[in-house]
């Protein structure tokens, strides 16, 4: 087999595994939602503070990008060991 071949298959494993991952997430999103009242949480959502709902997304953003930088200074130190 050439290496070629062989990048060709792992691509296709790659492809194949992320399109099972994203079935697997959608069923299990599927299974969570699947009880659940539409009518209540859009009246929940019409009441809710819109200024509270647009911080939500923001916390989780600022949130993900101080994780990033703290494992970037953890990992960072590895740089320079040579392997």
């Amino acid at each position: 087999m050439t290496r070629s071949q062989a990048d060709h298959g792992a691509r296709w494993w790659r492809r194949v595994l992320s399109v099972l991952g994203a079935a697997i997430g959608l069923a299990a999103l599927g299974w969570l939602l699947r009880g659940l009242d539409y009518d209540r949480l859009g009246a929940i959502l019409a009441s809710a503070d819109p200024a509270f709902l647009l911080l939500v997304p923001l916390a989780v953003v600022v949130e993900q990008l101080v994780r990033a930088w703290k494992w970037g200074r953890l990992l960072d130190v590895l740089r320079g060991i040579d392997t």
